[in-house]
């Protein structure tokens, strides 16, 4: 009886933090998993994420379920049994399950209530936006962020490719294995989110910050100078030129310049 007792008190206390981070303790993370998860819906109110009931015969009590599917991937990412998760659904982790301290304080005091401690996430991202930018961008590698100067709120945020993430968030594991797999092997690696994982040369983004350091140091205004028409510019101590899109001519000033993208002015 000593000896059991001494068992037990190893066990249950002494290393319990080692068994429960045991990569072998399946139970763990079947708790985690079905623990109840909030919701993510965009600004204007269009579900883009949420947890639904699992079949009968599912060994999970729910799973995640993305309306949209490939639509909002680059930014919720994907809650899954096997894979964990991505994007939003893990750096929201704690709030979607309500396990932040203001949440759990928040619960404490709903002890008498039946309602599940959880939180749901609204975006500052548009469906209209987000479905424009998809139609925009087609069917080319790339991505499209939109952001409100004022406040820096992010309206749309896709990038292509991009996947479905419900096929990750399933309870049957073959099929999960399979479609990680194929998506892993997938050309353009849709399974990164583009806007923010992936690098790409600056290109036109940069005129706006040598036309902030122009307006800073006053070297040019909204007027002048006005730069002549041109359909290529060839900087000093070299003789390659740099062209414009398609060899158009364009010039004018700063503003002009600016909304028409002109390399050479």
């Amino acid at each position: 009886y000593l000896a059991l007792f001494v068992k037990l008190n190893q066990v249950q206390f002494v290393e319990a933090d080692a068994y429960n981070d045991h990569p072998l303790n399946s139970a763990r993370v079947l708790a985690s998993f079905n623990r109840p998860r909030g919701a993510i819906v965009t600004a204007d109110g269009v579900l883009i994420a949420e947890s639904v009931p699992a079949a009968p015969e599912s060994p999970f009590d729910r799973l995640r379920a993305y309306p949209n599917g490939e639509l909002y991937a680059p930014i919720t990412g994907f809650f899954s049994f096997k894979y964990g998760a991505t994007g939003l659904e893990r750096s929201y982790n704690e709030e979607l399950t309500g396990q932040t301290l203001r949440q759990q304080f928040s619960g404490y005091r709903d002890l008498l209530v039946n309602r599940e401690s959880v939180g749901n996430l609204t975006l500052s991202v548009r469906d209209d936006l987000q479905r424009l930018a998809r139609s925009q961008l087609g069917d080319r590698a790339g991505s499209v962020v939109a952001v409100d100067p004022r406040t820096g709120q992010i309206l749309a945020m896709w990038g292509f490719p991009s996947f479905d993430p419900n096929v990750l968030a399933g309870d049957d594991e073959e099929l999960v294995t399979a479609a990680w797999t194929l998506l892993n092997a997938a050309p353009g690696q849709p399974l990164r989110s583009h806007p923010y994982q992936e690098r790409y040369f600056p290109g036109s983004t940069f005129k706006l910050v040598t036309a902030a350091a122009g307006l800073r140091t006053g070297t040019v205004s909204n007027t002048g100078p006005v730069y002549p028409p041109a359909s290529s510019y060839t900087p000093p101590q070299t003789n390659l030129p740099i062209a414009n899109f398609g060899g158009s001519v364009c010039g004018g000033a700063l503003p002009e310049v600016l909304r028409v993208s002109c390399n050479s002015a």
